[in-house]
């Protein structure tokens, strides 16, 4: 078997902190954990990050939606952020070859406030994120939706990579 076919260590091992940030970067979606009076409750969102920081644009049309009455509870949350080595999805050498399957994931614990005023960079990071959405992934007009701007202070992060390189990279 030539040098570069040859099996490489594919376990878990951590991300160091440029590596998370690699992940938190490139990666637009992810989930968003709250507690609910002791159940849990977790939401697909985008999320841009900025400066250290993970931004979120929240919307609502009507009634305020349950993760605002969640918040008000206990605003400490987590973010789970995941990015998968598409290019050899469902290939059964994946685990063999180096440029094989690979995963990272990134989970961000701490409280979400909201941000009156955010920077326009904070704003472009949130954007960014969700361009490929739909104009109003909440529904209805853009008229009758109103959006809040949170911001996650950073208690907590840890990645772990697994089965090559980061695929963020």
């Amino acid at each position: 078997m030539s040098e570069d076919l040859e099996p490489k260590d594919l376990s878990a091992r951590d991300l160091d902190d440029d590596g998370i940030r690699r992940v938190l970067e490139s990666e637009p979606y992810g989930v968003l954990s709250m507690c609910d009076e002791g159940t849990p409750y977790g939401i697909p969102m985008s999320f841009g990050y900025h400066d250290g920081n993970v931004f979120f644009e929240f919307g609502n049309v009507g009634e305020e939606g349950h993760k605002f009455e969640v918040l008000g509870r206990n605003p400490v949350a987590s973010l789970t952020v995941y990015a998968l080595d598409r290019s050899r999805w469902g290939d059964s050498t994946a685990n063999v070859l180096p440029t094989g399957f690979a995963w990272a994931s990134v989970i961000a614990t701490g409280r979400l406030e909201e941000v009156e005023e955010p920077s326009d960079e904070a704003r472009d990071a949130v954007f960014e994120a969700r361009k490929p959405s739909p104009a109003n992934p909440w529904g209805g007009s853009m008229a009758e939706t109103e959006l809040s701007f949170y911001r996650m202070d950073v208690d907590t992060v840890e990645g772990r990579v697994a089965g090559g390189k980061n695929p963020a990279d």
